[in-house]
C-alpha cells in the first residue's frame, strides 16, 4: 500500500487495501478452525506445494488443463524469468533491434511471465478458499475495486456494439464509443517512452487500434447514416416521412 501511495497510483492503493482486507478475513476464519480440522488441510496444501500432489492448471499452447504441482509451475516461471532477463539485458545494451522480432519476443515474454505469476497466485488463493469451504468455514467475500470497472466496461461495449449493429441512436453510441476508446487509450498510451500494454498486437507508436476505431466512429458520426439504414432510418420515416430534398437555387 505504501509503495503504491508513493507512486501516486490510487487504483493500486485501493486494490492493495482490498487484498489486505481479504487476507485479514481469511486469517480470522482460520483462527476459528480446530487443529484436528486444520491438519489434513495443511497436509494436502503442503503436498501440492512441495510436489507430492498435482492440480489441474492451464498451460500456454495446450488445449484444456494438465496436472501440475506448484513446484513445477514455479520452475516454469523461473525459466521464463531467466529468458526475460537475458532479453532485457540485450535490450538495455541496444541489441536485438533489427526487424523487431526480438522486441516482440521480449514483450510476449513479459506478458507470459506476468500471466504465469498471476495465475499461480489466483490458483493458490482458490486452493485456500476451497480448503476453507471443505472445513465449513465461510469467508465473507471482498469486492475488489476493479470489479465495478470490469462490469461498467462490459456493459459499455455491449450497448455501444448493439446500438451500432441495430442502427439505433447511432450518433449517441458513436459519441459514447469515442469517449470510451479515448479513455482506454489514455489508460495505456502507446508512446515510445512508456512500455506497451500487455498483449498489444504489433509495435504501435502513438496510434493504436483504439485510436483507429475512434476515428472510424467519428466518420460514422459525421455522416447521416441514420437516414439510410438501421432502426434510425425506420424511425425517421415513421415520424418525418420521406421528405424530398430541396434542390439548391440555380446559379447563373
Amino acid at each position: 500500500v505504501e509503495k503504491a501511495a508513493e507512486k501516486g497510483l490510487p487504483s493500486e492503493v485501493a486494490q492493495a487495501k482490498a487484498d489486505l482486507e481479504a487476507h485479514a478475513k481469511r486469517l480470522a476464519a482460520m483462527a476459528a478452525v480446530t487443529p484436528e480440522q486444520l491438519t489434513p488441510a495443511k497436509a494436502a496444501f503442503a503436498a501440492w506445494v512441495y510436489g507430492a500432489d498435482a492440480r489441474d492448471a492451464k498451460v500456454d499452447l495446450v488445449t484444456g488443463e494438465i496436472p501440475m504441482t506448484a513446484d513445477e509451475r514455479l520452475a516454469g516461471i523461473a525459466l521464463l524469468q531467466k529468458e526475460y532477463d537475458a532479453l532485457a539485458a540485450r535490450a538495455a545494451e541496444g541489441l536485438g533491434g533489427g526487424y523487431g522480432y526480438e522486441m516482440d519476443r521480449y514483450k510476449k515474454l513479459k506478458a507470459d511471465l506476468r500471466k504465469a505469476k498471476t495465475d499461480l497466485a489466483a490458483d493458490t488463493d482458490k486452493y485456500l478458499n476451497d480448503s476453507l469451504k471443505s472445513l465449513q468455514v465461510s469467508v465473507p467475500p471482498v469486492e475488489k475495486p476493479i470489479k465495478d470497472l470490469d462490469v461498467l466496461s462490459a456493459w459499455t461495449i455491449t450497448l455501444v456494439g448493439a446500438g451500432l449493429l441495430l442502427g439505433l441512436f447511432t450518433k449517441l453510441w458513436c459519441l459514447v464509443g469515442v469517449g470510451f476508446l479515448t479513455m482506454t487509450y489514455l489508460a495505456h498510451p502507446t508512446v515510445p517512452w512508456l512500455p506497451l500494454p500487455p498483449l498489444t498486437a504489433g509495435s504501435p507508436v502513438f496510434v493504436n487500434e483504439n485510436i483507429i476505431m475512434a476515428l472510424g466512429l467519428l466518420v460514422v458520426l459525421a455522416h447521416p447514416t441514420g437516414r439510410w439504414l438501421g432502426l434510425d432510418a425506420l424511425l425517421w420515416r415513421l415520424f418525418f416521412g420521406d421528405k424530398p430534398v430541396t434542390p439548391p437555387p440555380a446559379t447563373v
